[in-house]
C-alpha cells in the first residue's frame, strides 16, 4: 500500500508537471529525468527504482510492453509531419489491435490528442490484467518522458498529454482492471469492423499494424472502411508479405517458406495476398495509395529455382517485397 500511494504522489507530480515543457529530438517532457540531486537515500533508491521500471516497460521485447507499440506510433509519427493534423482531434480506429497489448496504441494516440480511439479485435485479450499494469506503465513513461516515442515528430501539446492521462483511472490499472481504468473515449471491442454500429465504424484514421495479410475478406473490410472513413480521412496500415511462419521459429523457415510449400503454421493464417495484387485491391476498394513503402530483400537463384510454379511466374517485385508501409486515402 505505501509503495502504490508513493507511486500515485510520483504519477501527480509528473502530470502537474516536471521540467520541461517541449518536446526535442532525444528529449522527454521531463528533459532530463535523472537530473537534481536527491538526498534522502530512501527517496533517491525509489526513484531509480521507478524510472528503472518505466524503462523497462518501455524497452522490453514483450508484447505486453511498450516496444512494439511504439515502433507503430514512431513510424505513423513521422508521416504525420509531412500531414499535419493527422491525429489531433481525430477519431481513431485500431484495426486488429491483438490480444496481448489490445490498447496500448490507442491509448497513447489519446494522449497525443485524439478525439477518441477504438480498438478492435477478434481474439479476447491475453492476461487482461498483465496488459493492464503494462498500460498504466506506458501512460506513465509516456507522459514522464521515458518512453521511446519520439514526440518531436508530432509537434506533441505536453500539457494536454498529462492532462489527458489523468482520465485514466491509474489506481484501476494498477490493479489489473483494464476496462475500468480506460479512460472514457478510449474504447475497446471483441468484433468484426463490419459488425460494429454505424457509429463506430465511423473514422477520421485507421491504423492497422500487420493485420491486412490476415484477413480473408479484406476487399469487403475496406468496402466497408470506404463508406465510414470522413472525406479528409487515412488509412495508415503495415501490411507483411513474409510467411509468418518465420516469427514462430526463425531457424527453420526463411521469409518466403510459403512459396515453396504452399502451407501455413496456421491454417488460413495468412490470405497470401501479393503486393500488386494488394495495391489493386486496395484501389477497388475506392482508395489511393498516398504515400507506399515497400521494403525488399533480393531473393537468391537456389531459393527462386524452388518456388511453386504459380509462384514462379509472379514478377521480380512480387516476389522480394516483404512489407510495405501504407497511407491511404479515399479516392
Amino acid at each position: 500500500m505505501l509503495r502504490t500511494k508513493a507511486m500515485n504522489k510520483f504519477v501527480k507530480a509528473i502530470k502537474t508537471g516536471l521540467g520541461r515543457e517541449e518536446a526535442r529530438p532525444g528529449r522527454g517532457l521531463t528533459g532530463n529525468p535523472r537530473g537534481g540531486e536527491v538526498l534522502d537515500p530512501e527517496v533517491k533508491i525509489f526513484k531509480e527504482d521507478i524510472i528503472s521500471a518505466l524503462e523497462a516497460n518501455s524497452n522490453r521485447p514483450s508484447f505486453r510492453g511498450g516496444f512494439y507499440s511504439f515502433y507503430q506510433i514512431n513510424q505513423l509519427l513521422r508521416l504525420s509531419a509531412k500531414h499535419p493534423g493527422i491525429i489531433r482531434n481525430k477519431r481513431i480506429l485500431d484495426f486488429g489491435c491483438g490480444a496481448t497489448r489490445p490498447v496500448a496504441a490507442s491509448i497513447i494516440l489519446y494522449l497525443l490528442g485524439a478525439r477518441s480511439t477504438m480498438a478492435i479485435d477478434l481474439e479476447a485479450p491475453f492476461d487482461p490484467g498483465g496488459i493492464a499494469v503494462a498500460e498504466y506503465g506506458n501512460i506513465l513513461s509516456v507522459i514522464s518522458g521515458l518512453s521511446q516515442i519520439e514526440l518531436h515528430h508530432a509537434n506533441a501539446d505536453l500539457s494536454l498529454c498529462r492532462s489527458r492521462a489523468a482520465e485514466f483511472d491509474l489506481s484501476a490499472l494498477l490493479g489489473g482492471d483494464l476496462r475500468s481504468g480506460l479512460a472514457p473515449d478510449v474504447g475497446y471491442k471483441l468484433s468484426r469492423y463490419q459488425d460494429l454500429s454505424e457509429a463506430e465504424r465511423k473514422f477520421d484514421l485507421m491504423i492497422s499494424n500487420s493485420v491486412f495479410e490476415h484477413v480473408a475478406d479484406l476487399e469487403d473490410v475496406l468496402t466497408c472502411a470506404r463508406r465510414s472513413i470522413s472525406p479528409d480521412g487515412y488509412i495508415f496500415a503495415g501490411v507483411d508479405f513474409r510467411d509468418h511462419r518465420w516469427y514462430s521459429d526463425a531457424s527453420k523457415w526463411s521469409f518466403w517458406q510459403y512459396l515453396i510449400d504452399d502451407g501455413d503454421h496456421e491454417p488460413g493464417y495468412i490470405n497470401k495476398i501479393r503486393y500488386s495484387a494488394m495495391n489493386e485491391l486496395i484501389r477497388r476498394s475506392g482508395f489511393r495509395i498516398q504515400e507506399a513503402h515497400p521494403v525488399r530483400d533480393e531473393m537468391s537463384p537456389e531459393f527462386e529455382a524452388g518456388l511453386l510454379p504459380k509462384y514462379r511466374t509472379l514478377s521480380q517485385e512480387d516476389k522480394e517485397t516483404t512489407e510495405c508501409l501504407y497511407l491511404l486515402r479515399p479516392a
